[in-house]
């Protein structure tokens, strides 16, 4: 009877023993089945930034709200006529077309999507003068040298269509007064549609490509040409001024920060 009673008592502990680690096994494969469902089921968070050529980080929407920059390039207007009918009589006007060295100072607010453009620039050109005789016909033409200075502005959406490069187009309205030693003065004022491509090739630094077209007019106030006349006297002869409605141009190349 006493060695039966040890036997059971050694089996029912043999079996307490036997069971705990199956029962502890059995919940470590629940728990790591569990995290594994829960690390499946939690998206990754999306990142913000890509790795450059160099291995540094690069926004992928670098584009800031406040950009300004530097473009070069080449800016012209088509030869251009418009004539006025005041007091019953027909005045024709006339411009020659001109193109010269485009130089402009962007500042974009905004950034991606919509924003608004202002944008002083200055252009450097010859166009044609007429010039009169004492009668006041026209006697010849001489190149006249010129400078515009000007503000183009409008609103402007930039596309970001790919990292790292935006598509952008606008609308807007440029005027500028032109000077010159041969000119009392004269002034430009064109509607302009503005295309563009930005390309960052740093966080902060971005090349710029950009086409505009547009429409308008232009006007030169010829100033008083001394002219001696058949008595011998020298008298002053003020040719009429010169404008036109014509197309207008440029293309730049530049920078933009950030």
């Amino acid at each position: 009877m006493k060695y039966g009673k040890l036997a059971v008592a050694s089996a029912l502990f043999g079996a307490l023993v036997g069971a705990a680690p199956t029962e502890a096994h059995a919940q470590a494969r629940d728990a790591v089945a569990l995290s594994g469902a829960q690390a499946l089921s939690v998206p990754p968070a999306p990142s913000t930034a890509m790795q450059d050529d160099t291995g540094g980080e690069r926004d992928a929407t670098p584009m800031a709200g406040i950009g300004v920059g530097f473009k070069l390039g080449m800016a012209g207007m088509s030869e251009g006529s418009f004539d006025v009918k005041a007091g019953g009589k027909t005045y024709p006007g006339r411009v020659d077309a001109r193109r010269g060295l485009h130089l402009a100072l962007p500042i974009e607010l905004g950034g991606n999507g919509f924003g608004w453009s202002f944008e002083p620039y200055l252009s450097k050109a010859s166009v044609t003068r007429t010039v009169t005789d004492v009668s006041g016909q026209p006697s010849g033409e001489e190149e006249a040298n010129l400078m515009a200075y000007g503000m183009y502005t409008g609103p402007a959406v930039h596309i970001h269509v790919m990292q790292p490069l935006y598509l952008g187009v606008g609308v807007g309205i440029k005027g500028a007064y032109v000077s010159s030693n041969d000119f009392r003065y004269g002034f430009d004022a064109y509607g302009r549609v503005p295309l563009s491509a930005t390309y960052y090739v740093l966080n902060d630094l971005a090349l710029v490509a950009e086409v505009g077209v547009g429409y308008g007019v232009s006007a030169y106030v010829n100033k008083p040409v001394p002219v001696v006349n058949v008595q011998g006297r020298t008298v002053d002869v003020e040719s009429d001024a010169q404008f036109g409605k014509s197309f207008a141009w440029d293309c730049s190349i530049g920078v933009r920060l950030p």
